[in-house]
């Protein structure tokens, strides 16, 4: 027995040096958010032009976009959001997700073997991580809904000193001060958009209510079954997604566990949600059309120029009616691919973010999908 006990720890102790050294030869991988924030300047030479944020590192001597590494229990939304007013001191709504970017970091926590325009100073050559900076674009929130949506997005956020200058520039100017090519590339991704008239668009979050009392042990009106405590708690972490967006309308369902995924952030926020019996399981049963109907005029009218982003939270039985019809929606069919088209189609609590363009005569359309997933802990 002793000697099988004395294998048992040689073979634990080989495993765990195999882990370690393969740990060392990959490296840790490192996942961050940021955001191309842009605004438009009446000075331009030839009137109205759009300019992007970009700032500063005095402890790495580059210039780039806001973003940061995301902190325990975090989503890629909120990071990116939380980072870029950190950096920047700048409270945005996401609009557009645009880039992703990888690259090696060094063991300083510098940008590794990202190409620079410029030499900087001396790095080391040991790459021990791997990072991954997902980006969106992100306009800029007025006072009144940063402050309207504050409570709902977390703890208060405070501006830190990791940039020490945050300029407003051109995009041309932009890409002659950005230090790294990997964001030059993300800038002229951008400017892409901003050229073919891609940057107004409109956000339509579909969220599926939270988690509810089982039907089985539910002996009450089947319009009252509430959430249970998981869901509850999906809900509140809910609300820190749909803040990200900048969310300014709720429509739900009148059934209780669907206004009750939605009442955290309603309450944060000091909305009101409008109740619409076309979204309720009863009315997608006896008449489907009229759900479809309702929910595909909901979209256009949040597609519409300056229209508030919208939320709207139903159940399972109507996304298996309206997720058909949002794919006809779709601007190609590799964005319809990414509609899910399997039950349960979203996860309790779960959402999909769709960004619209108003398409005119021939009603709006869907130019991106982001699953958005509460994080509970």
């Amino acid at each position: 027995m002793k000697e099988l006990k004395l294998k048992a720890a040689k073979a634990l102790k080989a495993a765990k040096a195999i882990k370690e050294e393969k740990g060392n030869r990959m490296g840790e991988y490192v996942e961050a958010a940021g955001a191309i924030v842009y605004r438009i300047s009446s000075e331009g030479e030839d009137g109205d032009e759009v300019e992007v944020c970009v700032v500063h590192r005095p402890k790495y001597g580059d210039w780039s976009f806001p973003k940061g590494k995301l902190e325990n229990q975090e989503s890629l939304p909120h990071a990116a959001v939380r980072e870029v007013q950190e950096e920047t001191g700048i409270p945005v709504r996401l609009t557009f997700p645009l880039a992703d970017v990888t690259y090696p970091l060094h063991a300083d926590g510098s940008e590794g073997s990202r190409d620079k325009s410029r030499k900087g100073g001396r790095r080391s050559k040991k790459t021990i991580k791997t990072k991954h900076v997902t980006y969106w674009v992100a306009q800029v929130l007025s006072p009144t809904d940063a402050r309207m949506r504050q409570d709902a997005l977390g703890a208060r956020i405070i501006r830190d000193h990791e940039t020490d200058s945050v300029q407003w520039l051109s995009i041309n100017a932009a890409i002659e001060k950005l230090t790294y090519e990997s964001d030059k590339d993300v800038l002229r991704k951008f400017a892409d958009l901003s050229h073919s008239g891609m940057l107004e668009t409109a956000t339509f979050i579909v969220v599926r209510h939270g988690k509810a009392e089982a039907r089985k042990h539910w002996s009450d009106s089947e319009d009252l079954r509430p959430l249970t405590p998981t869901g509850a708690a999906a809900a509140f972490a809910l609300s820190r997604e749909l803040a990200c967006f900048g969310v300014k309308k709720l429509v739900s369902s009148p059934w209780a566990r669907c206004a009750q995924t939605l009442i955290p952030y309603a309450a944060f926020c000091r909305q009101d949600i409008i109740e619409a019996e076309e979204l309720n399981e009863d009315t997608v049963e006896r008449s489907p059309e009229s759900t479809v109907e309702f929910f595909t005029s909901t979209l256009a009218d949040a597609a519409k120029d300056d229209a508030a982003p919208v939320a709207l939270c139903t159940h399972r039985p109507v996304l298996k009616e309206v997720l058909p019809s949002l794919k006809e929606l779709c601007a190609s069919e590799e964005i319809a691919r990414q509609l899910p088209d399997e039950s349960p189609y979203l996860q309790t609590g779960g959402a999909l973010a769709l960004t619209l363009r108003s398409g005119g005569e021939n009603g709006p359309k869907i130019i991106a999908v982001q699953l958005l997933a509460p994080v509970l802990y």
